[in-house]
C-alpha cells in the first residue's frame, strides 16, 4: 500500500468533501503542527553478508505498486557526510565505497512511518556474482577485501581529519578577529594563536605537501595523502591480490599520518578549548565553537 503523509492524508480528505459538495472545515493548530512535524516516510533495504553483518543500507522513497532499488555490489563510501551534492570530478575518485566479496547475501525492507521503523518484507537471500573477464583474479578474495577495508578505515581518517582542519582553521580566524574587540589588548593570547597557527600549517604540509612549492611547480617529496589517493584509485575498483608496493604504500602512509591526526586531536580537545576559554574569560564576543560559562 501507498504511504501517504498527515498533510496527504488531509488533502484527500478535502478532495472528497469539494466533489461532495461539502464545506472544508479548517485544520485545527495541533493538526498543522503535527503535519509540520512529521518525519518524511522512507523504505529502508537492509543488506546483510551471510555472517549477518550488516553491509549496505539503501534508502529511497515509497512509491504506488511496486518498489525497487538497485545495489551497486558495494560498501558505503567512507568520506565525510555531506548534505549537499558533490560536484563531479573526473580526476578523482568517485564517492563510492570498496566492492564487497561475491557470495551469500540477504535484503530485508523496512518502512518508516512518522519516524518508526518496522518490518515490511523479511530477509530474502540471493547470490552476488562476478561478471569475470579478471586477468589477474586475486588468490584470496576475503584477504584482498581485508587490505581494502585498511585502506579504506585509512581514508575515513583523512577525510575526518582534513574536515577537522578546516574547522580548527576557521576557529581560529574567529579567535583572531575577537581578539581585536576585546577591551584590553591580550598580547598573551596573540601568541597562542599565532603559535596555533603555524602548528597547523606546519602539520598540513607534512599530510599534503608543500603549497608553496607546489604552486610553484618545484619538486616535493610524496606527501601521504598523494600515496594515499594514489592508492585508492588503484584498489577501488580492483579484484587483484594486493602487491608487495601496496601494502608497503598503506605502512608509510599510516606510519607518517597517524601522529598528526593524534596531535590534531589533542589541539582540539586541549589547545584549542584553554585559548577559548581564556577568550571567554576576557569577555571577547562569540566566536564558533565556543559556550558561554
Amino acid at each position: 500500500d501507498e504511504i501517504k503523509t498527515l498533510r496527504e492524508q488531509r488533502r484527500e480528505r478535502e478532495k472528497k468533501l469539494i466533489e461532495q459538495g461539502k464545506d472544508v472545515p479548517f485544520p485545527s493548530y495541533e493538526a498543522y503542527a503535527a503535519e509540520e512535524n512529521e518525519d518524511e516516510p522512507f523504505l529502508l533495504f537492509l543488506i546483510r553478508d551471510a555472517d549477518g553483518n550488516l553491509i549496505r543500507q539503501l534508502k529511497t522513497k515509497p512509491s504506488k505498486g511496486v518498489n525497487r532499488i538497485v545495489w551497486d555490489g558495494r560498501y558505503p563510501s567512507k568520506q565525510p557526510v555531506s548534505l549537499q551534492p558533490r560536484p563531479e570530478n573526473i580526476f578523482g575518485n568517485p564517492d563510492q565505497g570498496i566492492l564487497a566479496m561475491p557470495g551469500e547475501y540477504s535484503v530485508s525492507l523496512m518502512q518508516s512511518v512518522n519516524g518508526e521503523l518496522t518490518e515490511l518484507v523479511p530477509e530474502r537471500t540471493f547470490r552476488l556474482q562476478s561478471l569475470g573477464g579478471i586477468t589477474l583474479p586475486a588468490r584470496d578474495r576475503a584477504e584482498l577485501l581485508e587490505f581494502q577495508r585498511q585502506a579504506a578505515e585509512l581514508q575515513r581518517s583523512f577525510s575526518g581529519a582534513s574536515r577537522l582542519f578546516s574547522d580548527v582553521e576557521n576557529r581560529l580566524k574567529h579567535i583572531r578577529q575577537a581578539l581585536l574587540a576585546a577591551e584590553e589588548p591580550l598580547p598573551e593570547l596573540y601568541g597562542e594563536l599565532r603559535r596555533l597557527e603555524q602548528e597547523l600549517k606546519d602539520m598540513r604540509k607534512k599530510i599534503w605537501g608543500d603549497p608553496v612549492a607546489q604552486r610553484l611547480d618545484q619538486p616535493t617529496p610524496y606527501a601521504p595523502a598523494d600515496r594515499l589517493g594514489w592508492l585508492g584509485f588503484e584498489m577501488w575498483n580492483s579484484t587483484s591480490t594486493p602487491t608487495h608496493t601496496y601494502r608497503e604504500t598503506l605502512r608509510i602512509v599510516e606510519k607518517e599520518f597517524r601522529p598528526q591526526y593524534e596531535r590534531l586531536k589533542e589541539i582540539v580537545e586541549t589547545d584549542l578549548r584553554q585559548l577559548e576559554e581564556k577568550l571567554e574569560a576576557a569577555g571577547a564576543p562569540y566566536t564558533p565553537g565556543r559556550l558561554r560559562h
